[in-house]
């Protein structure tokens, strides 16, 4: 059993103090669940003792499509125990409603043949029927076990290492199941937990949701890798109400918790003074900001925001990850407050080189060092030709470790073209100042205008900066200009009444905004409804996706003109 260094660890915490708090699950209406060691691991028997007389096997494939909450975490680890591959998947509650639940896991079932869904009894009813077309089993509570149907699917010896699956983000396509290892998994808890400091006075709180790689690993697995209580809110009481997550922090003195950066952006803008008064979070030692592009501005307005309720300024950590290394490669030190590079532009565009800068000066981008690689992590910085680069060079970021993946599902091509010589290629752009990480980009986002790369990101950033505009509403890609024989740049932007009524003088500010910051010259702004931007699992702009979009209503609206097919492709990536 690949998961057995995990499991056995979690079961040996559980031995030595049972009683001891494992988690508490809180609601928006301040109602709280809580579990002691003792009492999670009888809910983890109740569900593998289901399983197990379900007939569910070793190496058979389920999706555990579940909200935020005891059962889904419980439920995940049975699965471990009896060796089967589970894939925790959003439910009905998350992105979309119940049609797009249904559709979602229904392909699942069918991209990964699965042999078994667990969902919650409101949601099972949705999919009895379709799963029972394609011959996939269904189970909705402990005690209550089902007759699956035969597995499509025979155990691999050679994947004995794998331990479970975990979803890549995206919007469109095929998602990509990433084949999990066990005694990976289990190192990485370990590596990244020492690297941390944790100890038995630590306490995790996430608002996470649990499909997501930061979710699973630092908000269940590492507190119960560790023995030390974690405090569980839904992602979606947090998104409508975000002071819940810094009320939680006070009242049970959460001291780590994880969140990608438009969180921090969102806490900033829709906590009130009012609704955190009194509350003390010097408590909190570990706020790390990862999973997407670290903004400097995020940085400082978080921090600003927060110090007057006691909020430690090296606390806000950024960091750098991804699934298929388990989550962490790289984190600022805890203890050492975040730092910025300031660097020039047009270097940077032109040449790919990261010249420093004084802050403040005009065409000056600040990029937020995501730390150092934690322990055991080696990292590189790439040419196109695989060659290392030098400090300040901006290239492919490449990295080997003990964790990294086994290989995508059912996907050998995908395997082999993610990795080159042993080093998994990240498809993210940076470089490195005094061995720390800096990031730029993603390579499939990148835009050359004239031999120019232009970020997307700055773009973006540069529009919202000059007219108070919120990040991730708004999405720069780049199209072919045949005319031109180059790219040019569009921004799609999200607008409500107020901002649409006033479009003109709107978009004459983002097009002067971005040709002080960017030197460059928009082909389009275009104005779009509310909730018109795709995006992906992790909440990040999905700019290929969007880009598709914008050529098929072009497309539409202009029937003579044939969509162009080169340009920025999508990018990868939690949230409802």
């Amino acid at each position: 059993m690949s998961a057995e260094r995990l499991l056995e660890h979690i079961a040996r915490n559980a031995r030595s103090e049972p009683d001891a708090e494992a988690f508490i699950f809180l609601r928006g209406d301040g109602l709280e669940r809580r579990f002691s060691r003792a009492e999670f691991q009888a809910l983890t028997d109740s569900w593998a003792s289901t399983m197990r007389a379900s007939g569910l096997g070793r190496q058979d494939r389920l999706a555990i499509a579940l909200p935020n909450g005891p059962h889904a975490i419980a439920a995940f680890l049975a699965a471990l125990r009896l060796g089967s591959w589970p894939a925790l998947l959003p439910s009905s509650l998350v992105r979309g409603g119940e049609e797009a639940f249904v559709r979602r896991t229904l392909g699942l079932s069918r991209q990964a043949r699965l042999r078994l869904v667990v969902a919650s009894p409101a949601d099972a009813h949705l999919l009895e029927r379709p799963l029972r077309e394609v011959g996939c089993g269904l189970l909705s509570e402990p005690g209550r076990s089902a007759d699956l149907p035969a597995s499509p699917t025979e155990a691999d010896p050679k994947l004995d290492e794998v331990a479970y699956l975990q979803l890549s983000s995206g919007t469109t396509g095929r998602q990509k199941a990433i084949l999990m290892p066990g005694d990976g998994v289990a190192r990485h808890l370990d590596d990244y937990s020492r690297f941390l400091g944790v100890s038995d006075r630590d306490v995790v709180t996430s608002w996470l949701p649990l499909f997501h790689d930061m979710g699973l690993m630092a908000g269940a697995l590492l507190p119960l890798w560790n023995g030390i209580p974690a405090v569980i809110l839904t992602p979606q009481e947090w998104v409508r109400r975000p002071a819940l997550l810094l009320e939680a922090l006070h009242r049970h003195r959460g001291s780590l918790t994880w969140m990608p950066n438009f969180a921090f952006a969102h806490c900033v803008r829709g906590v009130h003074p009012r609704q955190i008064q009194g509350l003390d979070l010097s408590c909190l030692r570990v706020a790390t900001n990862g999973s997407e592009m670290v903004r400097p501005a995020t940085l400082e307005a978080f921090t600003e925001s927060f110090l007057p309720r006691g909020l430690r300024p090296e606390a806000v950590t950024p960091g750098y990850g991804m699934a298929e290394n388990t989550m962490a490669i790289s984190s600022t030190l805890p203890g050492a407050p975040p730092r910025v590079d300031w660097i020039r532009r047009l270097p940077l565009q032109a040449e790919g080189r990261a010249v420093p800068e004084e802050p403040g000066r005009q065409r000056v981008s600040g990029v937020a060092s995501c730390g150092p690689p934690i322990p055991n992590v080696d990292l590189q910085i790439v040419d196109e030709k695989g060659e290392p680069l030098p400090e300040r060079r901006v290239g492919e970021v490449r990295l080997r470790s003990p964790y990294l993946f086994v290989g995508y599902l059912d996907r050998p091509d995908l395997t082999e073209q993610a990795m080159a010589d042993g080093w998994l290629r990240s498809g993210d752009l940076g470089y490195l100042a005094d061995g720390e990480v800096h990031l730029t980009g993603r390579i499939k986002d990148l835009i050359i205008v004239g031999g120019r790369n232009i970020y997307p990101e700055d773009v973006e950033e540069a529009a919202c900066q000059a007219t108070g505009l919120r990040s991730g509403r708004l999405a720069a890609f780049g199209v072919e200009d045949e005319a031109a024989g180059t790219e040019s740049v569009v921004l799609v932007v999200e607008a409500g009444g107020t901002a649409r009524a006033g479009a003109p003088a709107l978009e004459a500010a983002i097009r002067r905004a971005v040709w002080d910051d960017c030197e460059l010259a928009l082909r389009e702004v275009r104005f779009v409804p509310v909730g018109w931007i795709e995006k992906t699992t992790s909440a990040k702009v999905a700019r290929g996706a969007n880009r598709e979009k914008y050529l098929a209503e072009t497309a539409r609206s202009s029937p003579n003109i044939e969509p162009s097919v080169g340009g920025a492709a999508g990018s990868s990536g939690m949230f409802p």
